[in-house]
């Protein structure tokens, strides 16, 4: 009577569709979670292959010095391959291509102990 006409019926159809819906986001998060683990596990091959070539090496074409990785390469090329040494030691004639080869000169010939 009137009381189904101010709530609603909830027999029927409405009861079904709640269903429906409830069955529609069961079914969305098994595919998502399906993606997110075959992304993980996509992730986690391309890792592995990527730490089991430890034969790739990247090399300089004009001295021959070879190197792990690009950045590597890079940083000799443009820091160290056919260049002076242009760091100067302040206390003695040598001279280097590396700040921390620098520091470590310096603490080891002209720091007294």
């Amino acid at each position: 009577g009137n009381w189904q006409q101010m709530v609603g019926d909830q027999t029927g159809d409405d009861v079904f569709s709640g269903q429906d819906t409830g069955a529609q986001n069961s079914q969305e998060f098994l595919r998502r979670f399906s993606l997110f683990k075959y992304f993980a596990q996509t992730r986690t091959d391309i890792r592995s292959d990527l730490r089991a070539r430890t034969d790739v090496t990247f090399q300089c074409d004009a001295c021959g010095n070879s190197y792990k990785n690009k950045v590597s390469l890079n940083r000799h090329k443009k820091i160290e391959c056919g260049k002076e040494p242009s760091l100067p030691c302040p206390y003695c004639p040598y001279r280097t291509k590396h700040k921390s080869n620098l520091k470590t000169h310096i603490a080891i010939r002209h720091t007294a102990t």
